[in-house]
């Protein structure tokens, strides 16, 4: 009985030899995981989220060109863009609206937001937003957009941000 006790003492002391050092690294854990600021051009490491989540903070960045986004960002926010886009066009040919009434103002609506997404995608990559009239090469042009889609972000800091990831060289 006596060595539980003792053994008990030797853990506390162990895993508290200094509190601060302890409370420091938590408070640098918690803002990696829980970001409270969300300044137009900070970076917020996104861990944990859903895709409504990302989908949402595309909208909240609604014309932000400048900072990075990560592959998660960008192919969640496409994926439920297109399930969005579908829903709109089942429900106008349901209803017989004309003209895709519905899936045309939602377009016209989540252009920039897709747009500014893509260049954050691409400065991710360490490429410049003009990569983007790469499109406009026959064939080759989507080929080389998707694969930069596809990339993972150049680790540590580039010249359009920090690492949204978090993570350093």
């Amino acid at each position: 009985m006596e060595d539980n006790n003792i053994n008990q003492e030797n853990m506390d002391q162990g895993t508290n030899q200094n509190p601060t050092q302890n409370a420091d690294k938590l408070q640098e854990i918690s803002q990696i995981y829980n970001p409270q600021s969300s300044n137009e051009g900070e970076n917020v490491v996104l861990v944990d989220r859903s895709p409504i989540d990302y989908y949402i903070l595309a909208f909240q960045k609604y014309g932000q060109f400048s900072g990075r986004a990560t592959r998660s960002e960008y192919w969640w926010f496409y994926l439920v863009t297109i399930a969005v886009s579908l829903l709109l066009a089942i429900i106008d040919s349901v209803f017989s609206i004309p003209f895709t009434l519905l899936f045309i103002i939602y377009s016209f609506g989540s252009f920039i937001p897709t747009l500014a997404l893509l260049v954050r995608r691409l400065h991710d990559t360490g490429k410049n937003g003009w990569f983007l009239l790469v499109i406009f090469i026959p064939f080759l042009g989507i080929l080389l957009l998707a694969i930069s889609m596809f990339t993972d972000s150049t680790p540590g800091d580039n010249k359009y941000g920090p690492n949204p990831k978090g993570i350093e060289s």
